[in-house]
């Protein structure tokens, strides 16, 4: 006895999605000889535009220059300054003076994030016009906790700015951003 093959039938029409991308869509069926239910495969076939390449292009670009200027910034020597007890005077208290203090210990992960910001701030500051006067400093808590008692922190990492005006510190208790310590910085000095 001789079996027909199944027909195919195949219907294709294009739509355009809501981004204006050209979608070309594809329906088989297929009827088999022993039932009379059509098989259906449904196939995507999306034509290629210009646009997202672009955008592709365009990102990987951005990736590249963001790349160069944070590498730049970091090759970029940082300025901050390790008090010790002989050096805490010399620059806290001064006449001149403005020392932005992190004490800090090395094994606390909040200390390392907030050193990296440390290197950063005085980066930063060292571009500005209080750039002869401005200190960015630590002292490690854990070589000199005499200092770390002396100047009553009670905990880690502590953020304190000395100025003229303020040789006791003030404690900055701001979120951890680069920026608002920067502008933390102007608002006191």
């Amino acid at each position: 006895m001789y079996t027909a093959r199944p027909k195919s039938v195949t219907s294709c029409h294009f739509t355009t999605t809501g981004t204006g991308e050209r979608l070309h869509i594809c329906v088989s069926s297929t009827r088999r000889a022993s039932t009379s239910v059509p098989r259906m495969r449904r196939t995507y076939h999306t034509k290629t535009t210009a646009v997202p390449l672009l955008a592709v292009a365009l990102l990987l670009l951005l990736l590249l220059l963001g790349g160069t200027a944070h590498s730049a910034a970091a090759a970029e020597a940082s300025r901050v300054v390790e008090l010790t007890r002989d050096t805490f005077d010399a620059y806290v208290g001064g006449p001149d003076s403005y020392t932005f203090v992190l004490y800090c210990v090395t094994w606390s992960r909040q200390c390392k994030t907030v050193t990296q910001l440390w290197d950063r701030l005085s980066i930063t500051q060292s571009q500005k016009e209080l750039r002869d006067v401005f200190t960015a400093a630590y002292v490690d808590g854990d070589k000199y906790p005499d200092l770390v008692k002396r100047m009553n922190v009670k905990g880690f990492p502590t953020m304190l700015f000395y100025t003229p005006l303020h040789r006791e510190g003030l404690e900055y208790n701001g979120p951890r951003e680069s920026y608002l310590l920067d502008s933390f910085v102007f608002q006191f000095s």
